[in-house]
């Protein structure tokens, strides 16, 4: 079983798994949690010190000191974006991470409704990856409403369409700041097909 089209290719091209049968299920998001929230925030705002009118950049990784989940690329972002940006961080941060200032750090957080306020909160949502197999935090942005801007990283590509995520070539900062300035306006149409229920009804028909 893969979780992406690219991982089934790839099982599929391996000597030791292509005499398998192999198929794809994406993953799902917890819908319970993950889903459009109204209202303006302003709590999480003033929390985060983000000023009122600033468009809202979000960044969620597991694992900031990890090259290829590509936290290298925030303060460079930072740096050429400009001021009418707030750029907020979601990770655990280790005694190895540089923090840069101008950019807002939350740590790890568990609290998935928190975490789902913060996605109904951001205006885009970075995936800025050398490579993944699938990618959670683009399921719950979607859910919850919010568009994604993602390097190409392999199985993201292949895994959601090009009205759900927009897709950059890797480390291209300037294609990258183009696209966010041109889609931090838009609220996407969040009834995907990447919730938790309808990955579960395909389990059920293939078992």
């Amino acid at each position: 079983m893969a979780v992406s089209p690219w991982l089934e290719e790839n099982a599929k091209n391996s000597f030791l798994l292509s005499k398998f049968q192999t198929t794809t299920i994406l993953n799902g998001g917890n819908e319970k949690f993950f889903r459009r929230i109204d209202g303006d925030f302003s709590n999480l705002r003033d929390e985060f010190g983000i000023p009122k009118n600033n468009k809202i950049i979000l960044f969620v990784c597991p694992r900031l000191n990890d090259p290829i989940k590509g936290y290298q690329f925030i303060p460079k972002l930072r740096n050429n974006i400009g001021d009418a940006y707030s750029i907020v961080v979601v990770g655990k941060i280790t005694h190895d991470i540089t923090l840069f200032n101008g950019i807002i750090y939350t740590n790890e957080i568990r609290d998935k409704n928190k975490l789902a306020s913060i996605y109904n909160m951001a205006d885009i949502t970075l995936v800025l990856s050398e490579r993944e197999t699938f990618c959670m935090p683009i399921v719950e942005s979607l859910l919850c409403g919010t568009g994604v801007i993602s390097f190409k990283c392999f199985g993201p590509d292949h895994a959601f369409k090009r009205n759900e995520v927009i897709f950059i070539d890797y480390g291209d900062l300037n294609q990258l700041i183009q696209q966010i300035k041109i889609n931090t306006y838009n609220v996407i149409d969040n009834k995907t097909n990447h919730t938790s229920k309808f990955m579960c009804e395909k389990y059920f028909i293939l078992y």
